[in-house]
């Protein structure tokens, strides 16, 4: 499969070297429209300083737009229209609008959807092994994604394609619990949206409180962005009836705390950086999807369904409103 890339940044970057392992991928073009960035593609792939350009040769079977947050409608949109299939990055939507408009390009072409988090090997590993641990049923979580992308009052250039805590790790977060509960017995309860006027971002912080019904037993859980905390971390905690676990997704392994003692029982840490090894596992699934011509737009739309509403039901706006 013959692969383009749209839009060469910091995650495109990953996404980069990720394809040096992945085999049956191949990265054959690129466009940005900073010219200057063509040094940073491999060697023989060809650069395209004009997008029409791109999609009117014939050099790629899919096109993965990796550009700012807020056009990632608008270049799927572009790629449909000359005739191809695309892989748009998360979040693929903003709104409802757009969420709609995806929608109908996905009856027009095969419209794929990456979600890295969710090709955290350690969420992988749980998700086929957690039953042998006996832990009983589910009755609560908390994902805490956070990053240090606002310090001293400021922020950091790199995190402005990113539009805001919750615009970006939010939907990471809904794909990473996602391995662990279907979507559909997530309701969401509230959310709250965090700004401060004098940073430029949607969200300094974002947080959704969910409630979930699995065979009759009732469970709550909470999904925490923020940008403002100085860290750089990503955890999953899941409580069982007979215990806890810790899918420490920044550090890449699993602890399990029965009798009140933490236990480390699985560790996925590699030289490689954490971002490389999910776009890896994201670009062979992609590969299969492809093969079989079906994508995962259903299943990533009902995700960005929850994302939004949350946005939609923010009591911060609810309350200054009334």
């Amino acid at each position: 499969m013959r692969l383009a890339i749209i839009g060469i940044g910091h995650v495109a970057a990953h996404q980069i070297r990720a394809l040096e392992n992945v085999e049956g991928v191949t990265l054959t073009a690129a466009h940005d429209r900073d010219s200057a960035r063509a040094t940073e593609l491999p060697a023989g792939v060809q650069f395209f300083e004009s997008l029409e350009a791109l999609l009117t040769a014939d050099m790629a079977d899919l096109f993965l737009v990796s550009t700012p947050s807020d056009t990632h409608v608008e270049m799927a949109r572009s790629v449909v229209a000359a005739g191809h299939g695309v892989v748009v990055e998360k979040p693929a939507c903003l709104d409802r609008s757009e969420l709609e408009t995806l929608r109908a390009l996905g009856d027009k072409a095969f419209v794929h959807v990456a979600l890295h988090a969710a090709f955290a090997p350690e969420l992988l590993w749980w998700r086929g092994n957690a039953e042998t641990y006996e832990l009983g049923p589910l009755y609560g979580f908390d994902c805490g994604f956070y990053d240090p992308y606002i310090r001293a009052g400021r922020l950091e250039d790199r995190a402005t394609g990113l539009l805001g805590a919750w615009s970006d790790s939010g939907i990471n977060a809904l794909s990473a619990i996602s391995r662990i509960l279907s979507p559909e017995h997530l309701l969401l309860d509230t959310a709250r949206m965090s700004r401060l006027p004098q940073i430029g971002c949607r969200e300094i912080q974002g947080s959704a409180l969910f409630s979930f019904d699995i065979d009759g037993i009732h469970g709550h859980g909470i999904i925490d962005t923020n940008w403002t905390l100085g860290l750089d971390q990503k955890t999953t905690r899941l409580w069982y009836h007979q215990g806890e676990a810790l899918l420490h997704h920044s550090e890449r392994r699993i602890s399990l705390r029965t009798n009140g003692a933490w236990t480390i029982i699985k560790d996925f840490s590699s030289p490689a950086p954490r971002l490389e090894q999910h776009y890896e596992e994201l670009f062979r699934d992609l590969l299969t999807s492809y093969k079989q011509g079906a994508s995962n737009l259903d299943f990533a739309l009902s995700l960005h369904d929850k994302f939004i509403a949350a946005m939609e039901k923010d009591v911060s706006t609810t309350r200054a409103k009334q």
